[in-house]
């Protein structure tokens, strides 16, 4: 028998992108990205076969801070106005032998930059409502060098020093919709 494809489609109302960098002087700095869909693709419902095509939308950034927020979509940040769109592209799943976190590899675009980067995948299971549309939800999680994008702006007016770290720790909760 041969394998159909599945679509699947980012219930915004149960999903969440969130970032979280450490400080180096004062309070971490955390946020979510409000605006995000994606193409996703699997062979029936095997995720292992996942195909992602994300597209962020860069302006959507919210860290409480307006000021702040301002600044992050300046060209010292995202650059929102040259660069609106963030990307994220699969690659390939690796199953870990014991199947409850997989690795996701993929290619994370930001400002024109595409890098590779690599995320811990907790699948949650496929659940099916009373109307019989199926959900499927995900933890994603992993860490990259916010420097390895060109965002390099990183000091304080008042002390001249450093502000923030460089990791930036990236914490998804995603809900899947069946669109087949």
């Amino acid at each position: 028998m041969l394998a159909s494809q599945t679509l699947w489609s980012i219930d915004q109302s149960k999903s969440r992108i969130s970032f979280k960098v450490d400080p180096l002087i004062f309070s971490a700095v955390e946020g979510t990205f409000r605006k995000f869909d994606a193409i996703i693709r699997t062979l029936d419902r095997d995720f292992s076969t996942i195909e992602i095509d994300l597209q962020i939308d860069a302006s959507s950034i919210s860290t409480g801070d307006v000021e702040r927020d301002d600044h992050l979509r300046s060209p010292d940040f995202f650059d929102v106005k040259r660069y609106p769109k963030i990307g994220f592209r699969s690659k390939k799943v690796k199953l870990n032998t014991n199947r409850s976190t997989h690795e996701l590899i993929g290619e994370l675009t930001i400002k024109n930059v595409k890098r590779e980067i690599k995320a811990s995948v907790q699948f949650n299971g496929v659940l099916t409502d009373a109307t019989g549309k199926e959900s499927a939800a995900f933890i994603i999680t992993g860490s990259v060098n916010r420097k390895d994008w060109g965002l390099l702006w990183n000091e304080s007016p008042e002390t001249g020093g450093l502000m923030e770290g460089e990791l930036v720790k990236i914490h998804c909760e995603v809900m899947l919709k069946n669109e087949s």
